[in-house]
């Protein structure tokens, strides 16, 4: 075999294979960009741009898009701030943000919420675009009054702003009360999941830019389209590139096999795993965790241990998400009305392994 010097790496250039990274052109998202640009183009001009709301499951090219956008209208002037709700999910945080992104500089510590407000609005003399990423991470009251502090902005001082939210909830704009809800008006974009072609397109791209020509073996790189597509996460695919790499050169091997592909997919399904069920509140653990413990159980069973705490609403709601964020599947079975047959997508032991860890 040929082995790598201490000098040489199978690498071009491996940061195109972080989550981060933001290619100069999306695949097979040409629509949504082109929504997103005409909603947010009527800031270019120094007018008002219209809201949008991207809708999907995760890992469907929401954020890049979003981010490719913000990329293009900073270059005409326009101010743009993207809030991860994940990590910034109170009011105060988010207005702290636009205020540190319009000022250039961080507000005084333990300012007012009042005043911090009226100091970034008076400081902002040109349009700004707010993107609320994976809003629904926001609990109902601070939803309700972040998107109406930042749509009624205007009323405060002249500005234009605009704002866009990412979220894989479907159910978010019913619970917006009816105060946000009558001027929170947007348009909605969808991101469909991939196909497997345009999985296997993405991730050939991925690998002709960050991989020297040759590494990959194409029997290797076809078990990462698989794995990839199973899983419904682009994010899984790139996790594997990179890691089966850094495993080839941790052997010293100039070339990827199945063999390392293997080796770092069982290192990064339980990360990816325990990730998803990061996203999940008690209530919608729960009832994952009786999914899993119950077998070949329909909807309206599993509800019959839950409907003493949870409304039937509720209980959908969350079953949807689960389905979303790809931990179950749901099948229609017509013969037995409205009622829903749930599969697990994970193995039982690995899911209550998991679900042990993350609420330990």
């Amino acid at each position: 075999m040929d082995y790598l010097r201490w000098d040489e790496t199978i690498f071009k250039n491996p940061e195109v294979f972080d989550a981060s990274y933001l290619p100069d052109m999306l695949l097979h998202r040409e629509m949504q960009l082109n929504q997103l640009t005409s909603s947010l183009k009527p800031a270019i001009a120094g007018s008002q741009p219209i809201n949008s709301l991207c809708l999907c499951s995760p890992a469907t090219g929401k954020t890049s898009a979003v981010r490719l956008i913000f990329k293009q209208l900073e270059e005409f002037g326009v101010v743009t701030c993207h809030i991860n709700c994940q990590i910034i999910n109170t009011k105060h945080q988010v207005w702290t943000k636009i205020f540190e992104i319009v000022a250039n500089f961080q507000p005084p510590s333990g300012i007012s919420f009042l005043k911090l407000y009226l100091a970034t609005l008076k400081r902002l003399s040109k349009p700004l675009v707010v993107c609320l990423d994976d809003l629904d991470y926001l609990d109902v009251k601070t939803l309700n009054e972040t998107i109406y502090s930042i749509l009624k902005a205007y009323e405060t001082v002249d500005v234009k702003i605009g704002l866009i939210g990412i979220t894989t909830d479907f159910q978010v704009l019913s619970k917006l009360d009816a105060l946000t809800g009558s001027i929170f008006h947007a348009n909605e974009i969808y991101f469909p999941l991939y196909t497997k072609k345009e999985t296997k397109n993405i991730l050939k791209r991925r690998v002709e830019a960050g991989l020297y020509n040759g590494v990959l073996d194409d029997e290797a790189f076809n078990l990462i389209v698989d794995l990839t597509h199973n899983s419904k996460d682009l994010r899984l695919g790139l996790y594997l590139l990179k890691m089966s790499g850094i495993e080839a050169e941790r052997k010293a091997k100039k070339k990827i096999d199945v063999e390392e592909v293997e080796k770092a997919y069982e290192g990064g399904k339980s990360l990816f795993l325990d990730k998803s069920l990061s996203a999940l509140n008690r209530m919608e653990i729960e009832v994952l965790k009786a999914i899993y413990i119950k077998d070949n159980i329909t909807s309206g069973e599993l509800f019959e241990h839950f409907k003493k705490r949870i409304s039937y609403r509720i209980f959908y709601d969350i079953l949807n998400k689960l389905e979303r964020i790809r931990l179950i599947d749901l099948k229609m079975e017509h013969s037995k009305g409205k009622t829903q047959r749930i599969f697990k997508k994970y193995d039982k032991d690995i899911m209550l392994d998991a679900l042990e860890r993350v609420s330990s």
